[in-house]
């Protein structure tokens, strides 16, 4: 029962590691393309 329930939060921790390094990321080429209209 640990075992799953640690399998299970370790899952969710990596699951928003990615959701924010998709977040970052997107800002990041938003910026880049911003800098380049201007």
């Amino acid at each position: 029962m640990l075992t799953e329930v640690m399998r299970h939060l370790e899952a969710k921790a990596i699951d928003e590691s990615l959701d924010l390094f998709q977040v970052l990321m997107a800002a990041r080429l938003l910026n880049a393309a911003k800098r380049k209209t201007e």
